[in-house]
C-alpha cells in the first residue's frame, strides 16, 4: 500500500498543470474527452487557414517585388510614356492655348498663368514648347507601343497584386481574431478545474494521465484500508499477549 502511494504521488508530482493531491484530482471538473476533440478540430482550422493566408500574403508580396523588379528594368532602358503622360502634355498644350487666344484675340494677358506654363519662356515660346512636347509624347507612345502596353500590364497587374494583398490582410485580421477568440474559450472551459491549459493535443495527454492517477486511487485507498485493519490486528495480538 505504502509502495503504491508512493508511486502514485511520484507521478502526481510529475503532472504539469498540478499541484494538489490525488483525492482533489478525482473531483476536478474536467472538460469531456469530446470537447477537447472539438476545440483541437477548430484550433487547427484556424491555424490552417492562418497559414495558408498568410502564405498568400507573401506569395502576393513577391509577385509585386517582381513586378516592380520589372518596372525598374523598363525605366532604365527608357521608360516609355503612358496615356497619362499623353494627357498631361496635352492639357499642358491645351493651357497654353487658351492663353495664347487670351493673349492674342482679346487682348487679356494672365501673367501668373504664363509663368506657370512655362517661367523662363515668353509665352508663345512657351506655348511651342508645349505642342512640341505632346507631339513627342504622342510619336513615342506610336513608336515604343509595345513597351507601354507592358508598362500598361504592368502596372495593372501591380494594382491587382495590392488589392488582393489588401483583402488578404483583411482576412489575416480575421484569422487572429478567431485565433484569440478561441484561446479564451478553451481557457475557460479549464477555468473551474483551475487549470491554464496547454494546446488540445497536449491537455488530451494530459487528461490520458491524470485519470490513470484517478483510476489507481480506489485501488490504493483499498489496499490502505486492509493495511490498517492488518495493524490493527497486530496491535490486538500484541495486546492478548502482554
Amino acid at each position: 500500500a505504502l509502495s503504491a502511494r508512493e508511486d502514485a504521488q511520484t507521478s502526481l508530482k510529475a503532472l504539469a498543470l498540478w499541484s494538489g493531491t490525488l483525492e482533489a484530482l478525482e473531483t476536478l471538473p474536467l472538460p469531456q474527452e469530446k470537447t477537447i476533440d472539438e476545440f483541437e478540430e477548430a484550433f487547427d482550422a484556424v491555424d490552417d487557414g492562418m497559414r495558408k493566408t498568410r502564405e498568400g500574403f507573401a506569395d502576393t508580396k513577391g509577385k509585386i517585388e517582381e513586378i516592380d523588379s520589372n518596372l525598374r528594368t523598363l525605366k532604365l532602358s527608357g521608360e516609355p510614356p503612358t496615356e497619362d503622360d499623353l494627357t498631361a502634355a496635352r492639357e499642358h498644350r491645351e493651357r497654353g492655348w487658351a492663353l495664347i487666344r487670351s493673349a492674342w484675340l482679346e487682348g487679356k494677358r494672365d501673367e501668373a498663368a504664363e509663368a506657370d506654363l512655362d517661367p523662363l519662356l515668353p509665352l508663345e515660346k512657351a506655348y511651342e514648347k508645349s505642342v512640341i512636347n505632346a507631339d513627342v509624347v504622342a510619336d513615342r507612345m506610336r513608336r515604343e507601343a509595345e513597351s507601354v502596353a507592358h508598362k500598361a500590364e504592368l502596372l495593372a497587374a501591380r494594382k491587382f497584386q495590392e488589392e488582393r494583398a489588401e483583402d488578404i490582410s483583411r482576412e489575416i485580421v480575421l484569422f487572429e481574431g478567431n485565433r484569440r477568440d478561441l484561446d479564451k474559450e478553451w481557457t475557460a472551459r479549464w477555468a473551474p478545474a483551475g487549470i491554464n491549459p496547454f494546446s488540445p493535443r497536449e491537455m488530451r495527454a494530459w487528461m490520458t494521465n491524470a485519470k490513470e492517477l484517478t483510476r489507481r486511487a480506489p485501488e490504493i485507498r483499498k489496499l490502505e484500508g486492509q493495511a490498517g485493519k492488518i495493524a490493527e490486528g497486530i496491535e490486538e495480538s500484541k495486546s492478548t499477549l502482554l
